[in-house]
Parts: C-alpha cells; structure tokens; sequence
C-alpha cells in the first residue's frame, strides 16, 4: 500500500469515528429526553404550584375550622356565664328540668325577653359590653309599657283560680313578708287584690301562664311555672340605670 492510500485510509477512518461518536451522543440525548419526565415524576418534580395550592387550602381549612371552634365555645361560654350571671335566671333553668342545655336555655331566654328586658350579655360574649350609656344608679326605673290582656266574660280559662289566697312577697332587695289576696277569674281576665295595695290585672292562656300588669304598667309574669288551682309564682324584673336590680316575687298558695 502506498503512502498516499495509507493517509487516505486513516483518514477515512476518522471521518467514520467522528460520525459514530455523533450518533452515539444523539442517541443518548434523545433517550435523556424520554427519560427526564419519569425522572421528574419520582423525584416529586411535576406540577409543584398543585401541591403548594392543596397546602394552601388545607391551612386556610384548618384556620377556619379553629375559628368557628374558638367561636361556638365563646358562644357557650357567653350564655352559660348570662345565665349563672342572674340568678333568677339560674333558679328558672333548675326548676325547668334541665331537658336543655343551659347554654341554649340561656341563648333562648336572652333573644326572648331578656334584651327586651334591658339584661346585659357578660363580657364573655363576643362583642358584648358591659357598660351601659345612661345613668349606673341602682335607682329603680318606675313605669313600664304593659298591656293588659284577656278577655273578662265567660268560664274561667285555664286553671280556675277563683277565690282567697295567702303567701309572701319577696322584694328585689331580698325584703320579705306575707301577703293575703284576692282573685277574681273570668273568661281569661284575671284580677289579683292584695292586702299590701299591690293590684295586677291581665291575663291567663289554657296552660296557666299570666301576664299581668301593675298600677305602674310594670308587667308580671309566671316566669317560674304556670299557675294551678293551688299555686301561683308572679315575678317582676326590677330595672335601674345599671340594668337588673332584681326581682319581686309574689308567690301565693292555698
């Protein structure tokens, strides 16, 4: 062999190595290429802004979830403490048997009548205050706004409560004597006389539950049970510019 074919040989052998180290090198580009996304799926690279969205909502999940907690046992709380706060109110939920909570009895009580009573919510209820406006005396506010009710004609509605009773009335400040009374009953009108000038006047539904009115327009009702033929419990909520004082009983029997 020549020395020119010789040179001509080495150097096409060159041009082949050349052309298959291309090759190889392409070859293994494209089988990284294939590769690369089960790469990434096993080593937790795919769609990262999902799971920093699933995070996301799983926190602001759990935040709500926190906050409502925190706000039903606020809730609890807040009636709970209204209803220990007064213990009128306290007696009332005992003796009412108790097939409630005393948070939801309180809860009720507070929307029924109590605001309208001028009762304050502790400071434990959201947003409560425990100041009031006006005056903080602990002067009775006299006059209310009661309407007499029941109609006077006809059988006596409800239990008949005809007739002449005795028993005690308890003041607001804890004061507390015997009383006599009389009480006229017809239809659903009730008239009570007491030997203390005490009058009320109003009227009764089938279960015995009243509300009557005083002199003062203050109104009284069987906020501790119906009344029987032998029993009849009369409260009135005595107000002051520092907001329930008290109450006044009138409990009479026979």
């Amino acid at each position: 062999m020549t020395q020119h074919q010789q040179l001509a040989r080495q150097s096409q052998l060159e041009k082949n190595q050349a052309i298959t180290t291309r090759l190889n090198g392409a070859k293994t580009l494209r089988y990284l290429l294939l590769l690369a996304p089960l790469l990434l799926a096993a080593c937790g690279g795919g769609d990262t802004s999902s799971g920093l969205t699933k995070s996301s909502d799983s926190e602001e999940s759990a935040s709500a979830s926190t906050s409502t907690g925190s706000s039903n046992s606020a809730t609890s709380d807040c009636y709970e403490d209204y209803v220990r706060d007064n213990a009128d109110l306290l007696q009332a939920y005992q003796e009412s048997g108790g097939t409630e909570s005393i948070e939801d009895w309180g809860q009720a009580h507070y929307e029924g009548s109590g605001k309208a009573e001028g009762r304050q919510l502790p400071s434990s209820c959201p947003g409560s205050s425990t100041s009031t406006s006006g005056s903080t005396s602990a002067t009775p506010i006299s006059g209310g706004n009661c309407s007499v009710g029941g109609t006077p004609s006809g059988s006596p509605v409800g239990p008949d409560l005809n007739g002449s009773w005795s028993g005690t009335f308890t003041h607001y400040t804890g004061a507390s004597g015997g009383v006599s009374a009389t009480v006229s009953h017809v239809g659903s009108r009730i008239i009570i006389s007491t030997n203390l000038g005490l009058v009320l006047v109003g009227g009764i539904d089938s279960g015995g539950g009243m509300l009557l009115c005083d002199s003062e327009r203050e109104d009284w009702t069987t906020l501790y049970g119906a009344a029987t033929t032998t029993s009849i419990r009369l409260a009135d909520y005595v107000m002051g510019g520092a907001g329930v004082l008290g109450t006044d009983l009138l409990i009479l029997t026979r």
